[in-house]
C-alpha cells in the first residue's frame, strides 16, 4: 500500500506569517509557466528569515509513524504557492526535472517524500483540492500531509478565493533509516 499520511502541524499564527512573509518579504516570485500547464506563483523561502522555531515544530516527523523517519533542516527547499481563481497545478510526481529558479538549467532531484502544508482556511476559497494518488487531502489550516514523492499529485483549479500552500521535499540524504533496514 501506498503511503500517504496527514498531521496538523502548523498552527494558524504559522500559516499567517508564511503567507505575509510571501506576500510582503519575497522579491523573486516565479510564474508557473503554461509549458508546465502550471498556474498560480511560487517562491522559494530564504530560510535566513524563518523563525528557527518554525523547523523545531517539524521535528515532529522524526516521531509519527511515516514509513522511514528523517530530518528536516534548512538545505531542503521551502516552496510556497498561492492560486488564485483559474489556477491549478496538473499531475505530477516530485521526482523528475527541477528547475524552481534556475531558467532553462533542469537538474534531476533525489526527492524520496513530499510535505505540503496546508496554508489557507479551507473558508477561504473554493475549488483547489489537493489530491494525491487519487485521494482528497484535507484542507485544514496547519494540515501537513506527506506522501512519497513518485505519487502523482495535483491542485484542482481555484473557484474562488486565494490557496496558499507550502511545500518542503526530503531528500535521499536527509533520511535516516530504521534498524531493520540496516
Amino acid at each position: 500500500m501506498k503511503s500517504i499520511e496527514e498531521k496538523i502541524v502548523l498552527s494558524k499564527d504559522d500559516c499567517n506569517f508564511l503567507i505575509d512573509y510571501f506576500e510582503s518579504s519575497l522579491s523573486r516570485k516565479y510564474t508557473k509557466s503554461s509549458q508546465y500547464k502550471k498556474g498560480g506563483v511560487h517562491a522559494i523561502v530564504d530560510y535566513s528569515h524563518i523563525p528557527k522555531d518554525f523547523f523545531e515544530k517539524l521535528k515532529v516527523f522524526n516521531v509519527i509513524p511515516f514509513n522511514f523517519n528523517f530530518e528536516i533542516d534548512d538545505n531542503q527547499s521551502l516552496v510556497i504557492h498561492k492560486y488564485e481563481v483559474g489556477e491549478y497545478f496538473e499531475s505530477h510526481s516530485d521526482t523528475s526535472l527541477s528547475n524552481y529558479g534556475a531558467g532553462n538549467n533542469y537538474t534531476r532531484v533525489k526527492r524520496i517524500k513530499t510535505l505540503l502544508f496546508q496554508l489557507s482556511d479551507e473558508n477561504e476559497y473554493s475549488g483547489g483540492d489537493f489530491i494525491v494518488d487519487s485521494v482528497k487531502i484535507n484542507k485544514k489550516i496547519g494540515n501537513c500531509v506527506s506522501f512519497d514523492s513518485k505519487l502523482f499529485h495535483e491542485v484542482t483549479p481555484i473557484i474562488s478565493g486565494i490557496r496558499y500552500s507550502a511545500t518542503i521535499w526530503i531528500e535521499k540524504e536527509n533520511m535516516i533509516l530504521p534498524r531493520k533496514f540496516i
